[in-house]
């Protein structure tokens, strides 16, 4: 816990009295042992939220005594572990459940959500590329793995994944990575007013008729910031109108992943991805 000093206190706890230190520096001590009322609440609700899961993980193996061979349960377990933190009987019932059948894709999803979760990016990572390799197909898949590598990158850590590879598939799915983030090399300063300033052309490029134009002035907007929510809403209008259709739905993806909750264009954005797929279900059904 950090306690902000104003200038007054940082002057007393300097050169002030010997007894008004004294003071101050035993009402600071109360101050980082006591926590505050705010903060007692908090911890009392992540008790009862611990028991609460506790209760539920205690069910779901009470489940699984009556029917040992159903993947889905096992997959539940391993959830409700992955929400209080437990990566070791993650891992297990995750296992366990693919023993049992469940599909490789969403066994891998779950892992790679909880790698995210407890920042092991590279991790993470890897469960996507094989939750991938399952499922190909699965723009939500592809969307995680893109948020992953964004992070594996940001961290600066070392890694031993082909970042410039990976991005290359993202990219061929229509989840660009920025061109300055796929080498190993040192992590860019991010610009914000610049993606804004790019992103802004990119719309003007929009109403003039200019897709390939948007389209490039969209991506600068991302290799200056890369989570630019906006930027990934104009290339995902590009990409439409120039009848790249997945390339539209990779960058709507991402922008539905960025955009701040409660953004006005969630909704209707969420609604083309799922018009999209409906519309691709029924003529592969022949409807």
């Amino acid at each position: 816990m950090r306690v902000a000093l104003t200038r007054p206190v940082r002057w007393a706890l300097r050169g002030g009295p010997v007894a008004l230190r004294c003071c101050l520096v035993a009402a600071l001590a109360s101050a980082l042992i006591a926590p505050s009322a705010a903060e007692a609440r908090r911890r009392g609700d992540d008790e009862v939220d611990l028991q609460e899961w506790e209760g539920h993980i205690t069910q779901l193996k009470r489940r699984i005594d009556r029917s040992p061979d159903n993947p889905n349960l096992y997959l539940r377990t391993a959830q409700a572990y992955a929400t209080i933190g437990d990566t070791k009987q993650v891992l297990d019932y995750t296992r366990m459940a693919q023993d049992r059948g469940a599909h490789p894709a969403q066994a891998y999803l779950l892992l790679g959500d909880h790698y995210l979760k407890v920042h092991r990016f590279e991790k993470a990572l890897q469960s996507f590329d094989r939750a991938l390799r399952a499922a190909p197909r699965n723009v939500g898949a592809w969307g995680k793995a893109w948020t992953a590598l964004y992070e594996l990158r940001r961290s600066g850590k070392k890694t031993s994944v082909d970042v410039g590879m990976f991005a290359n598939d993202l990219q061929a799915h229509g989840f660009y990575f920025p061109v300055s983030w796929r080498d190993r090399g040192q992590v860019p300063e991010e610009d914000p007013q610049e993606a804004s300033r790019r992103t802004a052309m990119g719309y003007r490029l929009l109403d003039s008729g200019d897709m390939p134009g948007a389209i490039r002035a969209f991506r600068r907007a991302v290799d200056a910031e890369p989570t630019f929510a906006d930027a990934f809403r104009g290339l995902g209008i590009a990409h439409a109108r120039n009848k790249r259709l997945e390339k539209a739905l990779g960058a709507y993806t991402l922008f539905t992943e960025l955009a701040a909750p409660g953004h006005r264009d969630i909704a209707k954005i969420r609604k083309i991805i799922l018009d999209y797929y409906e519309a691709s279900s029924r003529r592969r059904s022949g409807r």
